[in-house]
């Protein structure tokens, strides 16, 4: 995806493939103190759960518990009991959005170009490095 700067419009708004997009960022406060949660079962042979899944509703049940938006660096432990059973659990970083505002063109050019100013504190987390 090629961004194309345009310096002359409203400096919350960047052209990216000759599409206008509004940009919004918001700053992430972590959590000092890391937050677990288990989750166990029992082995359902009628309709079973994939374990990538059970991963995605431990994380949201553990967000809903502590009041959190995302869990920053989740760890995972799991184990299965002899009757095809199991446990698993996540240890992380409890985080919230806060302050969504529209970005000032300094934190586009530094999302874009990489180069953030001396001023400006721009971070970038993958939605798929959350999961």
């Amino acid at each position: 995806m090629v961004a194309k700067k345009k310096p002359d419009k409203n400096p919350a708004l960047v052209d990216v493939e000759n599409k206008v997009l509004a940009v919004t960022g918001a700053d992430l406060i972590i959590g000092t103190n890391k937050v677990t949660g288990s989750s166990t079962w029992i082995l359902n042979f009628l309709s079973p759960t994939e374990l990538e899944v059970r991963k995605k509703n431990l994380l949201q049940k553990v967000c809903k518990k502590v009041g959190a938006d995302v869990i920053i660096s989740p760890e995972f432990t799991y184990s299965r009991n002899i009757l095809g059973g199991g446990k698993l659990t996540v240890t992380g970083y409890p985080a919230n959005y806060n302050n969504f505002r529209s970005l000032s063109r300094s934190e586009i050019d530094s999302l874009i170009y990489g180069t953030p100013d001396d001023d400006d504190k721009v971070y970038f987390i993958n939605k798929s490095s959350l999961e």
